[in-house]
């Protein structure tokens, strides 16, 4: 249904043992044939500066920027004019060539293009010892020439890794996201399914043998506190064998 190409470099620099800065971009392109006005093409770059003030603790701050170009008109807030000149309420619709306004009147109610900028803000701790915890807090601006198109997601996640009697292993992760604005294009296309969904999951894990492991996984997810207006919950269970080799 879509191409999706993606092309980036990075690079990093150790000022200090203590002290890392590492810098990225890219180009992305997705091509949505199914519904062209969800193809886009953009940019994205961001810089991070890491920090372990001991051994076992890292913190870091990551800035970057995104932006895209959307060739191909996509939703339209249009006002409907009856006969007798009463107005609707406004309401969103796909674009079209040419639409009905107003009884015997016709015309392009779409603008040809939309571009978004997007800042990004992460900050994150992980703490590496006898258990492994990480933190993160992502804070995503969104503004687009589409008034409608306006938003600001919050997200925390957390994990936490522990080791167990018997040689068990278990791993506790949530993520928890707030959205405040308007996007009609989560809805219709669900594009960050991901990014959207709340979670809880837990991991069990314990070898058999030298190269096999027994897992058992139990997963929540629900997309409240989201843009769109549908929603879901989900609770997902997995009990399986990984084998893991040196190749």
């Amino acid at each position: 249904s879509y191409d999706l190409g993606l092309a980036s470099g990075g690079a990093r620099w150790l000022p200090h043992p203590k002290w890392e800065l590492a810098a990225n971009g890219g180009v992305v392109a997705n091509r949505f044939v199914a519904q062209p006005f969800f193809s886009y093409y953009g940019a994205q770059a961001n810089l991070t500066v890491s920090h372990r003030p001991v051994r076992q603790l890292r913190l870091s701050v990551t800035g970057g920027y995104q932006f895209r170009d959307y060739p191909r008109n996509q939703f339209a807030e249009v006002v409907v004019v009856d006969a007798d000149g009463n107005r609707s309420e406004p309401e969103l619709l796909i674009c079209a060539e040419r639409m009905t306004v107003a009884p015997g009147q016709a015309g392009i109610i779409c603008d040809p293009t939309r571009r978004d900028n997007e800042g990004q803000l992460t900050v994150a701790a992980t703490w590496q010892g006898a258990f492994v915890i990480n933190a993160f807090y992502l804070l995503r601006i969104q503004r687009s020439t589409l008034s409608f198109e306006n938003v600001n997601r919050h997200r925390l996640s957390v994990s936490a890794t522990v080791g167990l009697p018997w040689s068990i292993t278990t791993s506790l992760m949530g993520a928890l996201q707030f959205s405040n604005g308007v996007s009609p294009t989560d809805v219709a296309g669900l594009a960050e399914d991901d990014e959207n969904q709340n979670s809880l999951q837990l991991k069990l894990q314990r070898p058999v043998g030298a190269d096999f492991s027994i897992e058992l996984r139990y997963g929540l997810f629900a997309n409240q506190f989201s843009t769109a207006d549908v929603s879901f919950f989900r609770q997902t269970a997995y009990l399986g064998v990984s084998y893991a080799t040196g190749i």
